[in-house]
């Protein structure tokens, strides 16, 4: 047979129950943690509730915190509630733009350029001349294009909106003429273009004959070129600000609703002495629940670094030794409750009916009459001496020699020699998974073999 495992398993559910039975050590640690957790907080808010300058010190920090609440919260609000609208403006802005909706990769360009002329002449010879009215008459025009009153009616005659129909028209000065006007048209169709571009020219007669009125006298010639489709770099810039000008407006409102959920309240603490009591009571139990816990926690690492025999199935699982049985210590007593809890985490504390029968037929399973047993084990000389002596009375056949620790009795190795087999006795608490590992080379060393084990549970 192998005795030999790679490593100790743990039971998580006994470790669990066998801290939970303990309930003495736990309990004692939560009452201990409970008054002193409970005993200084209470005592500190009952300073506080007899100290009036600390009371009035806490007030004025609670209405201080308070005024802090009340102000962040209404700016997170506001921010809020504008950010909301402006995200919704931004929305539906993008949305009915035809400046938004174009495809900057295949724009349609339509292109209207004026040509404005003067009598203006340079005369020769002259120290003084006569001012050049031809950029104050370019400047007119281009007030003129821009005019909303020009822009609306031509907006109601392609179905737009105004303020959509300006982002499509563009009035620029070419920087190496002062004569030339450009005013360029931009939109998803050559032919939608080409219209505004009619419309646009259509007016120039009328804008000529106000901008003559306010400026002066002036010949205006017009040319209208179609560029057709291009890519406008420009269009993808302006295209992309605004898309992330939504999504700014979004982020900030999101963020803006978590901070207004996680702000919270500041608590006027009770600083009376009915509120210190409550403080020692609330804190108490805080403390008991966290002193329990603690102690289980602990008593479950000492139970999982020890290497002492748990129970009888951790010390099967972990030696490979063959449990013949578990007995109860009929030295020890519990309680109702520390019964139910042993009970769950794989412990005995009584013997069940005819346990004993069932370990002596064990026995007689593995072995032939007139055998001679030893005895031995880690449990204490008196256990040792009632299992033989049970052993013996059950199986008169058989010859059962008690003897003490292998490990520890030199009369015991002796006695190994002269027998046919070993019967260990081992007790949870007492023996150990590596004592029980050195037993079993003892035997092993003296050709002999172990039928198993009795476990004493405690």
């Amino acid at each position: 047979m192998n005795y030999e495992t790679n490593e100790d398993t743990i039971d998580l559910k006994s470790m669990l129950f066998s801290a939970l039975y303990q309930w003495k050590k736990w309990l004692l640690a939560a009452v201990i943690v409970a008054l002193l957790l409970g005993g200084y907080k209470g005592m500190s808010s009952w300073s506080i509730a007899t100290d009036k300058t600390a009371q009035d010190e806490l007030k004025q920090t609670y209405e201080d915190a308070l005024a802090s609440y009340e102000s962040t919260k209404a700016i997170l609000q506001e921010t809020i509630e504008t950010g909301s609208k402006a995200m919704k403006d931004q929305e539906k802005y993008l949305k009915n733009s035809v400046l938004m909706r174009l495809d900057y990769r295949n724009v349609y360009v339509s292109t209207i350029s004026l040509y404005v002329f003067t009598d203006y002449k340079i005369q020769p010879g002259m120290t003084y001349q006569d001012p050049d009215t031809t950029p104050l008459v370019v400047a007119a025009y281009e007030t003129a294009l821009k005019d909303d009153a020009l822009i609306q009616n031509i907006a109601a005659q392609v179905n737009m909106e105004t303020r959509f129909l300006q982002e499509l028209i563009t009035v620029s000065k070419p920087e190496e003429t002062s004569g030339v006007l450009r005013v360029t048209v931009m939109h998803e169709s050559g032919e939608k273009a080409a219209k505004i571009t009619e419309l646009l020219t259509a007016r120039l007669n009328d804008v000529q004959q106000s901008v003559a009125q306010s400026v002066g006298p002036h010949t205006l010639k017009t040319a209208v070129s179609a560029a057709g489709a291009t890519v406008s770099t420009t269009l993808a810039t302006r295209q992309d600000t605004e898309n992330k000008l939504f999504t700014q407006y979004k982020e900030n409102v999101s963020k803006a609703k978590t901070e207004l959920d996680e702000l919270q309240k500041p608590v006027d603490t009770d600083i009376s002495k009915t509120g210190a009591i409550k403080s020692f009571v609330k804190w108490g139990v805080v403390g008991f629940v966290a002193g329990a816990v603690l102690a289980v926690l602990v008593l479950c690492i000492v139970y999982a670094l020890s290497d002492a025999m748990h129970s009888a199935d951790s010390l099967e699982s972990n030696t490979g030794v063959r449990c013949l049985g578990v007995l109860a210590d009929e030295n020890r007593k519990y309680g109702r409750l520390t019964r139910w809890l042993r009970r769950l985490a794989g412990h005995v504390s009584e013997n069940a009916p005819g346990a004993e029968e069932l370990i002596a037929a064990r026995v007689a399973q593995y072995c032939k009459p007139n055998t001679t047993w030893l005895v031995s084990g880690e449990a204490d000389n008196a256990q040792l001496d009632a299992q033989t002596r049970q052993l013996q009375e059950l199986l008169p056949e058989q010859k059962f020699v008690c003897a003490g620790s292998l490990l520890r009795d030199a009369a015991a190795v002796r006695e190994l020699s002269a027998c046919d087999g070993v019967l260990l006795v081992e007790q949870c608490g007492r023996s150990t998974c590596a004592s029980v590992r050195r037993e079993l080379a003892e035997v092993s060393g003296a050709g002999k073999t172990v039928a198993g084990f009795i476990a004493i549970d405690r």
